[in-house]
């Protein structure tokens, strides 16, 4: 199956179930603090791997349920009545999870938890670009799900606000207007609002959309020593490249991402103060696969008005 073309009903596969437990990273590292006997003083490597390895068997455990969320929108896209539900989920959130999930795997298998090589000047570039998409998708398909959730349970209220191009803000599954508009988001409401805190978060730590400043992951942290040869290494970089000496310039560039110890964190608004990838990635996806099957619930069990 793919959400950009369209699927036979004969073709497709059943939606599968997607197993909510031990989403969450304080199971983990309860695992882990048993595992590493952390209960009793212990040295600070120790702790350290524990962490590592909590965080590791975190995002590898979201990692399934969130690759079959693609599938999952587009199963549940064949089972829709009105048109425009059946495009937001499978052409909206199809497409967009597709791209989250791969997004994920290579900010995971790049920027793995236990990493300290510095990032070369390819994989910083990669992976802050992965990271963008995955948080500009993340938002974008909560939108998705909200339209799709609307054309579907009340078509007439979706249309006028398309027509009169009014209360476009309101198709928000967070905004307090969205129940008025949608009368079947009543039987979700109790779930929703477990998300809301998190929803608030997302949208002013770590949305590049709408912050208009995108995210980014630095290659590496340097001491004060380190970074007075950084700026030596840079200087050399310019200055070679201006004398037409570009393979001299090119190791000055190299032996300086080589500087410094990679630590898995991110950035936003530069007085915020780093982010860390794990858990903060792997539970913002948690978040997003456990509101998908609450959408899914709401919308083969819609309630309220559909014409």
């Amino acid at each position: 199956m793919n959400p950009n073309g369209d699927i036979a009903k004969s073709d497709q596969e059943p939606v599968r179930p997607i197993p909510l437990d031990h989403l969450d990273y304080e199971f983990h590292w309860q695992q882990a603090r048993v595992q590493f006997g952390l209960d009793q003083p212990a040295h600070e490597e120790t702790r350290r791997y524990a962490e590592c390895d909590a965080q590791y068997g975190h995002a590898l455990w979201v990692f399934d349920p969130l690759r079959d969320l693609m599938l999952n929108a587009i199963g549940t896209a064949q089972k829709l009545i009105n048109p425009n539900a059946r495009i937001y989920m499978q052409y909206g959130a199809g497409r967009r999870l597709g791209m989250m999930f791969h997004a994920y795997r290579h900010i995971l298998f790049n920027a793995l938890p236990n990493r300290d090589k510095p990032l070369t000047y390819d994989e910083e570039q990669t992976i802050s670009r992965d990271i963008n998409v995955l948080y500009m998708h993340t938002r974008g398909v909560l939108d998705n799900y909200a339209w799709s959730l609307l054309y579907e349970t009340n078509t007439q209220e979706a249309e006028r606000i398309v027509a009169e191009d009014k209360g476009r803000t309101w198709v928000d599954m967070f905004h307090p207007k969205f129940k008025t508009l949608c009368p079947a988001f009543a039987t979700i409401e109790p779930d929703m609002k477990a998300h809301a805190a998190w929803s608030a978060d997302l949208k002013q730590r770590r949305d590049p959309v709408a912050h208009r400043i995108p995210l980014y992951i630095p290659p590496s942290a340097i001491t004060q020593g380190e970074a007075e040869r950084y700026a030596s290494l840079a200087q050399q970089h310019i200055d070679l490249a201006a004398a037409h000496d570009f393979e001299g310039s090119q190791a000055a560039f190299d032996s300086l991402h080589a500087l410094g110890t990679f630590t898995p964190v991110f950035m936003h608004d530069p007085n915020d103060g780093p982010i860390p990838i794990y858990p903060t990635m792997p539970t913002d996806m948690a978040h997003v696969i456990r509101i998908s099957t609450i959408i899914e619930r709401a919308l083969l069990n819609p309630v309220g008005p559909t014409g």
